[in-house]
């Protein structure tokens, strides 16, 4: 048995360095879309504030309008990144005309063209803003009122599109944008009443609505499983983060037939014991490791990983590619996924059913090279990585 297999055998021994994290481009456009909606809320409560000629002596409105055209210039810059990382990162196939067509595009159309959208409101108020002395001041207006738009729906895009909705620190953000918004409005509906009464009426309830209406939405689209393929995921996206083993045609659910995944459970700690192959090396030298085992205690089942990759000097094995597999004896695929992390003996994994349910696995292994067994523990729990994974996280 190669010294590869035995790297696995002492918990915490040598290292194995997977290539299963995301694109750094993923991060960086999850990073810009985050801050873009900061700098919109603050835009948003400057411009309210502009509105009404507010001023003061610390804040004369001459730095309230300079400053309202700096964040707004500094919001579409940031949304240049954001937009070019997301196409550049190849992932979700998104296309450059997606960018600037709303609803074109292949990978989740309406909430991908909601965002395009906002992007076509604010590039216009930046272009009637250059021209705003050809244009008059009413147009000018007419079109800097449209493009507060914009905030709503690029809170909607960022929910509906945004791998981190179900993260608490995006939910947070999002919250604290709406408050903000919130009060601005409330704010400005105060100063001057009860001139144009019927609009100031008509802007109160909106905002009590929107965030309502809003929030419900949240709770039965984005926080609700299987949102992913509900959102529009291409199925070619789904099935590569969810790495499918190769297996029969009899053992794969068919479309027609889908994965009884509810009747497994999605929280569970367990024992697991199995076998431990290794390939012979192949012409590239690189080799496969299969760890293939059965769950007792916890729960029952049966857990296989598969890692492939090249043996390291250490002991251990760079990796290439990985898949695991989480199920019953009957169907063993109901849940599908990767490697998330491996560091000798700690394997952690993100399996997803073919609803777009994700679970985060935990497994600590022993191994016996010599007799090609496998002995540990496996802990499982819903995923609250999932809204980290492009594509069929959500």
């Amino acid at each position: 048995m190669s010294p590869v297999l035995g790297g696995l055998s002492v918990l915490g021994g040598p290292s194995m360095v997977g290539t299963v994290a995301p694109s750094p481009l993923w991060y960086l456009t999850r990073g810009t879309g985050a801050v873009v909606l900061l700098l919109l809320t603050a835009s948003v409560v400057l411009g309210i504030a502009g509105t009404a000629r507010w001023g003061s002596a610390r804040w004369p409105r001459f730095v309230i309008g300079t400053l309202h055209r700096n964040i707004s210039l500094l919001v579409l810059v940031l949304l240049g990144i954001h937009i070019v990382t997301a196409v550049t990162d190849t992932f979700a196939g998104i296309r450059w005309i997606d960018t600037v067509v709303p609803f074109t595009s292949g990978y989740r159309a309406l909430w991908l063209g909601l965002g395009t959208l906002a992007l076509d409101l604010l590039v216009s108020l930046a272009v009637t803003s250059a021209l705003r002395q050809r244009l008059g001041y009413r147009a000018w207006k007419s079109v800097h009122w449209l493009a507060y738009a914009s905030w709503p729906i690029a809170v909607v895009h960022g929910l509906g599109t945004g791998s981190d909705a179900k993260s608490a620190w995006l939910l947070a953000l999002t919250a604290i944008c709406t408050i903000a918004v919130v009060a601005a409005v409330w704010w400005r509906v105060a100063v001057g009443w009860p001139a144009h009464r019927r609009i100031r009426v008509g802007a109160v309830a909106a905002s009590l609505l929107a965030p309502v209406a809003g929030g419900v939405w949240l709770v039965v689209g984005p926080l609700h499983a299987g949102w992913a393929r509900r959102a529009g995921t291409p199925s070619a996206v789904l099935a590569r983060v969810s790495s499918p083993a190769p297996a029969s045609s009899a053992s794969q659910p068919s479309a027609s037939q889908p994965s009884s995944s509810a009747n497994f459970p999605s929280r569970f700690s367990a024992q697991l014991a199995g076998t431990a192959s290794q390939s012979s090396p192949a012409a590239d030298g690189s080799v496969t490791v299969t760890l293939a085992t059965t769950l007792s205690g916890g729960t029952t089942g049966r857990l296989v990983i598969v890692l492939r990759g090249q043996p390291s000097g250490g002991g251990g094995v760079a990796v290439t590619s990985s898949r695991a597999s989480l199920g019953t004896a009957a169907d063993p695929n109901l849940y599908r996924g990767t490697v998330a992390s491996l560091r000798g003996g700690q394997i952690s994994l993100v399996l997803t059913d073919t609803d777009g349910s994700a679970l985060d696995v935990s497994v600590r292994v022993q191994v016996d090279a010599a007799a090609g067994t496998v002995t540990g523990t496996a802990q499982a729990a819903p995923s609250t990585a999932r809204a980290n994974s492009p594509g069929a996280s959500q």
